[in-house]
């Protein structure tokens, strides 16, 4: 049984001799098999409209961000998105954005470009916000975001995104080694991380008033 939400958008592909845009892929392949319907995944037209113009930054990242929180699995999240919702939510850790840095993590989540996302997202923040309390509020929740269900190291973890970010980074370095202590209570590398943040500290004593 297919309702009419479904068959609705199918009909009038039909009938209008339109291509029919779907993230659903079920969608698309019942359409095609019931209407002869030419069909295309939409998340790759919209990176091509955005990319030729045809709508801007803001628009796609509206789009993309939309669908993801409305439960659309594969959406190909980028740093401008997270700084658009972050954006909207006036930078503070609402619900959505929550949701959002969630989806670049878990155990599944490529890290080698993921983790190249969140520190592009970072050093976005600190083009735009500037507040130090305010991101590092942020970069926990990648930090949770991409470490959450995983087997690996969370230090191999949180370097891979430190390594690539660009801006304030002592004061970073100072904020993952902080959060990697928290999150390592029970560990056999507690005292190693206590001790590697003492000595960071001595060479950067400014970094205690951050």
């Amino acid at each position: 049984m297919v309702g009419h939400i479904a068959c609705d958008p199918a009909i009038a592909a039909d009938g209008n001799g339109l291509l029919l845009l779907s993230e659903d892929m079920g969608l698309r392949t019942w359409s095609a098999a019931t209407f002869q319907v030419p069909s295309a995944w939409l998340q790759p037209v919209l990176i091509l409209a955005r990319n030729e113009g045809h709508i801007n930054t803001d628009e796609y990242c509206k789009a993309v961000n939309t669908l993801a929180l409305n439960g659309h699995t594969y959406t190909s999240l980028d740093h401008n998105c997270l700084l658009y919702q972050s954006r909207k939510s006036n930078f503070a850790v609402n619900s959505e954005l929550s949701r959002l840095v969630s989806f670049v993590g878990g155990p599944t989540a490529d890290l080698a470009s993921n983790s190249r996302v969140l520190s592009e997202f970072i050093d976005a923040l600190w083009q735009e916000c500037r507040d130090d309390l305010t991101i590092k509020r942020i970069a926990s929740e990648a930090f949770d975001a991409l470490a959450r269900g995983r087997q690996e190291d969370q230090r191999r973890i949180v370097l891979l995104v430190l390594k690539q970010i660009r801006l304030r980074k002592n004061l970073m370095r100072q904020h993952a080694l902080g959060w990697l202590i928290g999150h390592s209570i029970g560990l056999p590398y507690l005292d190693e991380l206590l001790q590697m943040q003492e000595d960071f500290l001595a060479k950067c004593p400014w970094l205690w008033k951050a």
